[in-house]
């Protein structure tokens, strides 16, 4: 504003309330409280213009029977000001530095309503107003599209050269004098946001970041399968992931691990119709095979023909044929670790199938989304086979067998998983009713891994 428009305005508005001041002289002082921490707003108003040496220009009726507490002078010129606008339901108008005229309002019945906006967030209460000098501001920060927490967000407010982060849980917390400022959030790949900020008392300010969009120019990356066979530290280490599984041969109609892994370099089978493994000269019974790290000692159903575990339940598998650490006992010849549970935790999946020797059926259940269940189970049906055969020894014998698997796993926490594992399996031969042959196996775990 240059001279001229500045003398103009003054005159103006000099004019306009000079009858007002000079009404304001001719009444008496209003009585000062009994609680010397309390003046009238007239009082207070004449401390602050000999303390700030500043002239206020006001109607008297705006603060008429109101008083302030007198502390309310070691606030700034602005918060001051400010004090006076709501006190009188009326804004102000800095004429120049030395000289304010506090000016009536339209919408007098409520300050915060008539000055708030979209873009100022008011903290605390609003009739708390001039109550505190102090108050703590929390809150949370999220991801506006997501609606999760974002930890190590940085909260700086330029005026008070004041600042924090947000916790793992994307909390924040801060003790501010009260007043108007602008809080500046900024995170790495997100849009740094400012937000105006009126913090009248103790209260929660959640605030939000959006992810940064940054457009750069295509980038293709190229790089050599590196060979794990040369640069890894274990020697003689196959592992098979469900894919790979599922991409093996299979035998008889359907999938079997056991015969599978024969056909991997170092391994040999014991025949056509078997699955014993001979691993680099070892026998058959120096092969140590794990299912969820519980050991297995008959690892065959029909004496050889098929493998004990259904195959669409296992989720990798581990061939050590070489190199075997010692808490694994005196099994020297080969080691193999099988793993069951499902491709995706967080999809419903069944898989069933029919074929020569057996029918299987497995089921992966999540069941919230910290704990799921994987159930599968197979059963032949040689006998009704054998008693279609015209011949009356084959008629009089029986052959068969089931076994039953399940896992439930529950993710307490990411430090903290649980799973629970049972193995149910039988078998029975016989030969015209003379010679009967039954065997099973029993298993059941429970394991607790803990991230330290």
């Amino acid at each position: 504003m240059n001279l001229n428009l500045k003398a103009v305005c003054i005159a103006v508005l000099l004019f306009q309330l000079f009858p007002v001041y000079q009404l304001q002289a001719q009444q008496p002082k209003d009585t000062i409280s009994n609680n010397p921490e309390y003046l009238t707003a007239r009082q207070l108003i004449e401390k602050f213009e000999k303390l700030r040496g500043v002239r206020l220009y006001y109607k008297p009726e705006w603060f008429e029977g109101k008083k302030l507490a007198a502390s309310n002078l070691n606030r700034t010129p602005e918060d001051f000001l400010y004090l006076l606008s709501v006190t009188g339901k009326c804004s102000y108008l800095r004429v120049d530095s030395a000289t304010v005229v506090m000016i009536e309002t339209s919408a007098a019945d409520d300050r915060f309503d008539a000055t708030d906006t979209k873009s100022t967030l008011l903290v605390g209460k609003k009739e708390d107003f001039g109550k505190y000098r102090r108050a703590v501001m929390s809150g949370k920060i999220t991801d506006g599209k997501t609606g999760e927490t974002l930890p190590g967000v940085s909260v700086y407010i330029d005026k008070l050269k004041q600042g924090t982060t947000t916790d793992a849980n994307g909390q924040y917390q801060m003790e501010l004098p009260v007043g108007e400022f602008d809080v500046t959030i900024s995170f790495i790949g997100y849009e740094p946001s400012v937000r105006h900020i009126r913090l009248v008392g103790s209260g929660t300010a959640d605030l939000e970041l959006f992810n940064q969009s940054v457009y750069i120019q295509e980038v293709v990356v190229t790089q050599d399968k590196a060979e794990f066979n040369v640069s890894r530290t274990q020697m003689s280490l196959i592992k098979l992931d469900n894919k790979s599984i599922r991409e093996l041969p299979v035998s008889l109609g359907d999938l079997d691990i056991m015969k599978s892994v024969t056909l991997l370099p170092g391994i040999q089978s014991s025949g056509e119709f078997g699955t014993g493994l001979f691993v680099r000269g070892g026998s058959a019974d120096q092969n140590l095979i794990l299912i969820e790290e519980v050991p297995i000692f008959n690892p065959s159903h029909l004496f050889g023909l098929t493998s004990i575990i259904n195959p669409d339940n296992i989720s990798g598998v581990t061939l050590l044929k070489a190199g075997i650490p010692a808490r694994y006992g005196e099994r020297s010849s080969s080691l193999m670790d099988i793993r069951l549970g499902g491709q995706n935790d967080d999809q419903v999946k069944v898989r069933g199938g029919i074929g020569l020797l057996n029918s299987k059926i497995s089921l992966n259940l999540p069941v919230t989304k910290n704990l799921s269940v994987n159930l599968g189970g197979r059963s032949s049906y040689s006998n009704w086979l054998l008693h279609k055969m015209p011949d009356t020894d084959l008629m009089n014998s029986s052959a068969g067998f089931y076994d039953l698997n399940g896992l439930l796993t529950f993710t307490a926490n990411s430090n903290n998983r649980f799973s629970i594992f049972g193995y149910l399996s039988n078998d029975r031969f016989g030969i015209q009713e003379q010679m009967n042959y039954n065997y099973g196996n029993l298993l059941s775990s429970a394991r607790w891994n803990h991230i330290f």
